[in-house]
């Protein structure tokens, strides 16, 4: 179909997310790269910027996407996704003692030292 033939429609947002998915693959030239890998936020900022569109919007979009993403409830749990707890605890932490915290939250978390 001849882009003159192309429908006069207004587009969902399902099919703006992969005609803009596709465009991306197509100006990268490496369409089963950019497939696998998405778009990153400069990648995207630099979309808009072509489009006429702010990229500190971009960022903001991109934040509140990751929040809402964050603030789904697990499907298994009901719960939220992500649980955060604080605890101050009075006095100052000695040098080692400070050595043994970074070490055992580095190998909690599977964090390599630096």
């Amino acid at each position: 179909m001849s882009e003159a033939h192309l429908p006069a429609r207004r587009f969902t947002e399902t099919d703006t997310d992969a005609i803009l998915r596709r465009t991306a693959e197509l100006a990268s030239g490496t369409e089963a790269a950019a497939a696998s890998r998405g778009l990153t936020l400069d990648e995207l900022e630099a979309l808009a910027r072509e489009a006429g569109l702010s990229p500190e919007l971009v960022r903001r979009a991109a934040r509140e996407v990751s929040l809402r993403e964050m603030l789904q409830p697990s499907p298994w749990t009901g719960g939220p996704r992500r649980l955060a707890l604080e605890r101050t605890i009075p006095g100052e932490l000695s040098e080692i003692g400070w050595e043994a915290f970074v070490n055992e939250a580095q190998r909690t978390l599977g964090v390599p030292g630096f």
